[in-house]
């Protein structure tokens, strides 16, 4: 009797282990919150939105923002700085209440030579990170000012604003 329950103690323990079995290290939760952010980037490396949208967002997003939306929006913005040509995390930051995590990512698009970001939240559902919101912040292109004084420079002459028509 006593080895039965030993033997049934066990297994329960090692089921309850083998389900459980979340990253609690901080290393560890990055890493596997980091693979299904990266999965997202890749999707959109490869300009496959819809896979990006499928197999990586977590269901409450998907709730908020439809797929035709979510892939009108990318493409709209492929057309305008050009496919990601490569990424790289350049920040993390976990949020234990919120059980979320934060990646940051600096993004080269093609055709753009300034570098963008991403910013990518993760949220648990189920045994899953899945991604719970992004946040692009697009590269500037450089303003043209004109007539902008450089210092040290002369400065042109202005011409006087012409002059309004008799009425």
């Amino acid at each position: 009797m006593i080895r039965t329950m030993t033997a049934i103690c066990v297994a329960l323990t090692v089921v309850l282990t083998v389900a459980g079995c979340t990253a609690s290290s901080p290393e560890a939760i990055r890493k596997e919150a980091q693979s299904n952010a990266d999965k997202y980037v890749e999707y959109m490396k490869a300009g496959d939105f819809a896979s990006a949208y499928d197999k990586t967002m977590h269901s409450d997003y998907k709730r908020q923002l439809p797929l035709e939306t979510f892939v009108k929006f990318r493409e709209g913005m492929t057309n305008t700085f050009g496919a990601v040509e490569s990424y790289q995390v350049v920040h993390y930051d976990a949020d234990p209440e919120r059980q979320s995590v934060t990646l940051t990512y600096s993004v080269k698009y093609s055709k753009v030579p300034e570098i963008g970001q991403e910013i990518i939240m993760l949220r648990r559902e189920g045994t899953e990170w899945r991604v719970m919101s992004v946040e692009p912040k697009m590269p500037q292109k450089p303003q043209r000012v004109q007539d902008m004084p450089t210092p040290m420079a002369p400065q042109a002459p202005q011409a006087p604003p012409p002059a309004a028509p008799p009425k």
